[in-house]
């Protein structure tokens, strides 16, 4: 990690360990990991238990599924309706569904 404000590399260093000191910080880094953390030991869980029968690793299919739903978001959010994705001149209503649906192929046998 590198701090952009920060020019000088031996400030850079003395300020990112007092910020890694810092319980605070820790806290809250640990906190913001957590979500990703549960997911992923859900998808092992449903792996062992194969509910989820994809052979992927648990990190391959959660940084698949997060990208799919960061770029589906982003294009909801540019389109003009929240109900419609709309790109180049194509047209999609219903997209949650088809979410749903693309993601449960992720987690199934390929």
């Amino acid at each position: 990690m590198t701090l952009k404000s920060i020019n000088n590399k031996n400030l850079q260093s003395k300020s990112l360990c007092l910020l890694l000191a810092c319980t605070y910080f820790n806290e809250v880094q640990a906190i913001a990991k957590l979500p990703t953390i549960l997911l992923i030991e859900e998808i092992k869980k449903g792996q062992k238990d194969r509910s989820i029968r994809s052979q992927d690793s648990a990190d391959t299919l959660f940084l698949n599924i997060w990208a799919y739903l960061i770029g589906v978001t982003n294009l909801a959010n540019y389109s003009q309706t929240q109900s419609t994705i709309s790109i180049s001149g194509l047209k999609m209503k219903g997209w949650e569904k088809n979410t749903s649906t693309v993601i449960h192929s992720m987690l199934s046998d390929k």
